[in-house]
């Protein structure tokens, strides 16, 4: 009885979990996605600046 229950449950709730926990993953992977682009893109002008700092000091240094 309990577990016939049980199943009707699960096989009720079943399918919009499962599209729950792939739309999440989905979400997080977006997620870490968008923010590792975001924090690329903020950095680009730190890193050409120490390219060109490193590059000047190479020239000048002879």
């Amino acid at each position: 009885m309990f577990a016939t229950a049980l199943q009707s449950i699960l096989a009720s709730v079943g399918p919009s979990l499962a599209a729950l926990v792939l739309w999440a993953g989905k979400s997080l992977f977006l997620g870490g996605w968008f923010l590792a682009r975001w924090i690329t893109w903020l950095s680009w002008p730190l890193w050409t600046s120490i390219v060109a700092l490193g590059a000047a000091a190479g020239i000048l240094r002879g």
